[in-house]
């Protein structure tokens, strides 16, 4: 997350930030303080832009965060990533099929 400490925030933006931490927005949260630590890289966005970003800030932090659950509770001793595995024609792994199973079509 970013650092609020060298910014100052309007009575309307320290509001605006208590009300998504209490309803446990972090995704949303990290996004949104991001944009007003860095007004001017985003001065030029829409309001829509700029809702769009935190919202999807949002959704990934809840996917990343299902994910992580997930794995913990699935009790897999070696966890092996999709990126981790090379295609090895000799084992019957071609880019293909590696490419099936990264995108669940199998």
């Amino acid at each position: 997350m970013s650092s609020l400490s060298n910014v100052v925030l309007l009575p309307e933006q320290k509001e605006i930030l208590t009300m998504i931490q209490e309803n446990k927005l972090d995704g949303f949260y990290s996004e949104i303080v991001e944009q007003f630590s860095n007004e001017a890289l985003f001065k030029d966005m829409s309001f829509e832009d700029r809702l769009k970003r935190c919202l999807e800030a949002y959704n990934e932090h809840v996917s990343n965060n299902r994910f992580k659950r997930l794995l913990l509770n699935s009790k897999i001793r070696n966890k092996v990533y999709l990126r981790q595995i090379s295609p090895a024609p000799s084992r019957g792994l071609s880019n293909e099929l590696l490419l099936k199973l990264k995108d669940g079509d199998f």
